[in-house]
């Protein structure tokens, strides 16, 4: 049997790990591992040179489309596996930062026991879904109260000052 020009394969060298192989199209790979080798080297070139022009896209992104995105992540967290990966987060968590657990706990029991009160938000006043931030872990009651606007606005503050240090 004769075999036409387009069935007879070509030499080609793998542009990873440089053997030849029969190549019947064009391929630049010798196999699937070459070929993810070489999507891990090139997402690893663009990560570091593109690092800002993706941070960009993505918070444009986010904010084009934010309340699908918070839509799809609260049905996430109502699923199995959305909630076990909330459980498993909280268990990580807590291992993470034991001391911020116990700070948690410490206040948790105070309210429950009333040595502790809840009192309205430290910059706006509001009474509604106060949450205690603490400065300081090591004084588990010394809790300052704050709406969650105000304790999100605390948090990035907190954040841009210590960025902002660092330089």
């Amino acid at each position: 049997m004769l075999l036409t020009k387009q069935q007879i394969p070509k030499q080609a060298i793998c542009a990873i790990c440089y053997s030849p192989f029969p190549s019947h199209n064009r391929t630049k790979y010798c196999s699937p591992l070459c070929k993810r080798l070489s999507l891990r080297a090139s997402w690893r070139k663009s990560s570091l040179k593109n690092r800002k022009c993706k941070y960009a896209y993505r918070k444009v992104y986010y904010e084009l489309n934010k309340n699908r995105m918070l839509a799809q992540a609260r049905d996430y967290r109502q699923t199995p596996a959305g909630k076990r990966a909330s459980a498993i987060s909280a268990v990580n968590q807590r291992i993470a930062h034991p001391e911020k657990g116990r700070a948690i706990d410490k206040v948790f029991k105070a309210l429950k026991s009333g040595r502790l009160v809840k009192e309205p938000c430290f910059f706006c006043g509001s009474t509604l879904h106060v949450q205690g931030h603490h400065p300081d872990y090591t004084d588990p009651l010394r809790v300052t109260w704050l709406c969650p606007n105000c304790h999100r606005t605390w948090h990035k503050i907190i954040i841009a000052f210590k960025l902002h240090s660092k330089e």
